[in-house]
């Protein structure tokens, strides 16, 4: 019996200490910089880069309403009794805010992908586009 649980209480302490390195290795890394990897993925010149630098920080303020907007607006719904008249009208307002949401980073990504070499425009498009359709709102649309 006494070697069963110290067998139980190694492997609980392995796991455990596996587990908080796992975390704590991740947790290490630096974030990602997107315009880098932009460049490198799609082969941009200097000129392409600034360009979509300068869309990007253009598009940066209208992105974080959008993101305010569905944060408060799903601070409520959550606090609305479901089926209510207004768990219902801020369902809709949910609804809405998403498709504006989704619509506006589509045109952003869209003037991204027209700076680019055609066939790189197309590929960004695809890659990105694939995320924006499954997008839930709930984070930042990340570019990988």
């Amino acid at each position: 019996m006494k070697i069963l649980l110290s067998c139980a209480l190694i492997a609980l302490a392995a796991g455990l200490t596996s587990f908080g390195l796992t975390r704590w290795v991740a947790s290490q890394r630096a974030p990602a910089d997107e315009m880098a990897w932009l460049r490198q993925e799609f082969a941009l010149n200097a000129q392409q880069a600034e360009a979509i630098a300068r869309l990007h920080a253009r598009y940066g303020p209208v992105c974080d309403e959008h993101c305010a907007n569905v944060m408060a607006t799903r601070q409520r719904l959550a606090g609305l009794p479901p089926g209510t008249p207004a768990h219902v009208e801020a369902a809709a307002e949910m609804e809405s805010l998403a498709r504006v949401c989704s619509e506006s980073t589509r045109r952003h990504l869209e003037a991204v992908a027209a700076l680019m070499d055609p066939a790189q425009g197309e590929r960004y498009l695809a890659l990105i586009g694939g995320k924006l359709a499954a997008h839930n709102h709930a984070e930042p649309l990340g570019l990988r």
